[in-house]
């Protein structure tokens, strides 16, 4: 029921400097550093309120406190970094900068496997759902990381637009990420574009 409170207890990774990352990055690839945001643990609404718009019927709003900071990648995973780790593409959009499509939630798991194998002890995963859209929302609790409501099904996609890709502006097509406007902590492509797999999916 909404204003239940659930905590999200998860490892702690292991202390990050960017620049030590970087370093070790370039010992084992070519391709740039992905780059990583920095989250903060915090409590957020997660959910959304019965009268928004597009709500889910099977969808609970609860507090959910995160309880520890954790790093998230700026974009979704692109085609050269997913290739740089696994050494295959599968996507049907074909470009370096494009995210990397077509894969499932078992190919992710062997992919944060192999980084973890290359980098012991950074605890490379996908986020929980709860995690995921507490980086998503980013401070913010509407319907839109940017503060933005949704007022309407009908009136959505103006207010999307400057936010992701949608079938209203995509053309049919994956595009370059990062192109969108971020939210708040920096992170792009959060709204739109490819479906984003959860370590509790």
């Amino acid at each position: 029921k909404s204003g239940e409170t659930e905590i999200q207890e998860q490892p702690q990774p292991a202390a990050l400097h960017l620049s030590d990352f970087s370093s070790l990055w370039a010992t084992q690839f070519t391709t740039p550093v992905p780059r990583l945001v920095a989250i903060p643990q915090g409590q957020f609404m997660m959910g959304s309120p019965s009268n928004e718009p597009g709500h889910c019927t099977s969808e609970t709003q609860r507090i959910v406190e995160i309880k520890h900071d954790f790093w998230m990648l700026e974009t979704p995973c692109t085609q050269e970094l997913w290739f740089a780790v696994m050494r295959s593409n599968p996507s049907e959009h074909i470009g370096p900068k494009l995210p990397v499509e077509l894969v499932s939630w078992y190919d992710c798991q062997e992919f944060c496997k192999k980084l973890n194998g290359l980098f012991p002890n950074l605890n490379f995963r996908l986020p929980t759902e709860a995690e995921w859209e507490y980086a998503c929302r980013a401070g913010t609790n509407t319907a839109f990381n940017d503060g933005s409501a949704c007022i309407d099904l009908a009136s959505y996609k103006t207010t999307l637009n400057p936010l992701g890709w949608f079938k209203g502006n995509s053309g049919g097509r994956t595009h370059p990420v990062g192109l969108k406007k971020p939210n708040a902590w920096g992170l792009h492509d959060m709204h739109g574009g490819v479906w984003e797999w959860c370590q509790d999916e």
